[in-house]
């Protein structure tokens, strides 16, 4: 059996796991298909509860509500607010990249128009994010067990050092255009 809080193995009589102290409830599951639910529409794959790493005290709820409405509308206050830092921040990087060429687009057109696609992140992130993951869930599967637990390894979790890198990166661009800008003008005015 496997802790669902850090994906540690754990003894089938274990009441807390030894790695991260999380109490082991008597519903996990040992074949590491689903986690607790308490209906068929509301379950979950183990494999992407594993896959979130931190918070997934949020997202398992979240996940859980949209299947088993069918809605694909979940508000994440991170997505609005961060659009592109927490998509990196999730390991969400090629739609990282995308948000951020689309609103730094739309920026120029209108900043309505940008203001729209950050309130769209936050209407449809979390969406984005259990696809992603259910993606991912999938692809480990295809691994033989010692491969996945890598997989898994490697793909869960956050990358908070991607953020701040690309954080530096923007500041490092937005000084560059100001002192080019600066340096045209002072050029303009003599």
């Amino acid at each position: 059996m496997f802790c669902l809080n850090c994906g540690k193995e754990i003894s089938d009589n274990a009441t807390f796991c030894a790695a991260c102290g999380q109490k082991v409830g008597n519903s996990s599951t040992t074949t590491g298909e689903t986690s607790t639910a308490s209906s068929p529409e509301m379950l979950i794959d183990y494999d992407v509860e594993r896959l979130i790493g931190e918070k997934r005290e949020y997202y398992v709820p979240k996940f859980k509500e949209m299947k088993q409405t069918g809605k694909k509308t979940s508000w994440n206050w991170c997505a609005f607010l961060f659009s592109t830092f927490w998509l990196v921040y999730r390991k969400m990087y090629l739609y990282g990249a995308i948000f951020f060429l689309v609103i730094n687009g739309l920026s120029y057109i209108s900043t309505y128009l940008s203001f729209a696609a950050s309130i769209c992140m936050g209407v449809f992130g979390n969406y984005i994010y259990m696809n992603r993951l259910e993606s991912l869930s999938k692809e480990a599967n295809l691994l033989d067990a010692g491969m996945k637990e890598q997989f898994i390894a490697k793909k869960s979790g956050v990358n908070l050092t991607a953020v701040i890198i690309i954080l530096a990166i923007y500041v490092l661009l937005i000084f560059l255009l100001v002192f080019v800008f600066a340096s045209l003008f002072a050029l303009a005015l003599s």
